[in-house]
């Protein structure tokens, strides 16, 4: 009280806002830790978070997979089982870790399925400024759907099938009814 005598005054003198404020930021800060400590100690509760980060810029939405590090690479083979008439299989290329499956119809149209693990630090980006957005369920799963405002571009759909740790991207001009259509039948094939 000696070093200091008007520092209990200045105390119980603040203002209501500063108050308000100060005790929102120890709530703020003991939140945090709270959520920080559960992290660290409980597996079931960082599964819980969510996989995939979004990122929006102006011209294009970045999707950022932060699934578990650990996860394996492998991601066997996927084959729809629908597709709309007309459309056959043009190519399957696997790549490293991804295929890539192209089907074409008589007219030339195309029908891209990318496929592979949804490790930690993966990327994937669209188009947003020629495109409609919105989130849906492909068989049980989160999926994201960009659908083209805008002749000749194309309409992409991506999801994380999160019991298989795999992530599947759609792209083609056909209808979005019809993307969806071949997204809720694609199958691991059994080896």
């Amino acid at each position: 009280m000696l070093n200091q005598p008007f520092a209990y005054y200045k105390r119980t003198t603040r203002s209501a806002w500063r108050k308000l404020l100060r005790a929102a930021a120890c709530v703020l800060l003991t939140a945090s830790l709270a959520f920080g400590a559960l992290m660290a100690a409980s597996p079931s509760a960082r599964a819980w978070v969510q996989e995939v980060l979004t990122q929006w810029l102006e011209t294009h939405t970045w999707f950022i997979f932060t699934a578990n590090p650990n996860a394996g690479t492998e991601t066997g083979e996927w084959k729809t089982g629908y597709l709309p008439e007309g459309f056959r299989l043009e190519s399957e290329r696997p790549m490293s870790i991804m295929t890539k499956v192209t089907y074409i119809n008589d007219e030339g149209t195309k029908i891209f399925l990318t496929y592979g693990p949804a490790v930690s630090g993966g990327l994937v980006g669209f188009d947003n400024e020629r495109k409609d957005y919105a989130e849906l369920s492909i068989n049980g799963n989160k999926a994201y759907l960009f659908r083209a405002n805008v002749q000749d571009d194309r309409n992409n759909l991506l999801w994380v099938d999160k019991d298989n740790n795999i992530t599947f991207k759609l792209m083609s001009g056909i209808d979005t009814s019809e993307l969806i259509r071949i997204a809720e039948g694609i199958r691991e094939i059994e080896s």
